[in-house]
């Protein structure tokens, strides 16, 4: 389960959250995942969706990560967080990265990226 997930109080009547991010790595078998929210917020927030009939698309960047002299690691590019999902209905089909070089499902950390990305532009 991700970070933001375990830290969410869920106080509705409703069916329990299901984390899209349980390892890390999206998958589908979710149901109001405390991160999928915040991009969806997000995307209502800045007007980032498309609908196509009951397809909704939003569009967010996703920023790169800079290589760390100090620990070593690799860098990684910045690209976009792809995520699709049936009308407005609490679970998402896709949450993908998106760059020049890839297509793969997103990781919890590529989502945090997004979102400080977003706060940080209000």
């Amino acid at each position: 389960m991700c970070k933001m997930c375990e830290d969410r109080i869920w106080r509705h009547s409703g069916s329990k959250p299901k984390c899209a991010f349980p390892d890390g790595v999206f998958v589908i078998d979710n149901w109001n995942c405390a991160a999928i929210d915040a991009l969806i917020e997000i995307g209502d927030s800045k007007n980032l969706k498309q609908y196509c009939d009951d397809c909704c698309l939003i569009s967010l960047i996703c920023p790169g990560v800079s290589f760390n002299e100090e620990t070593n690691t690799d860098g990684e590019c910045g690209g976009f967080i792809i995520l699709s999902r049936y009308k407005n209905h609490g679970s998402v089909q896709k949450c993908l990265f998106v760059n020049d070089e890839e297509l793969k499902p997103a990781t919890f950390e590529q989502v945090k990226r997004c979102i400080a990305y977003y706060g940080d532009k209000k």
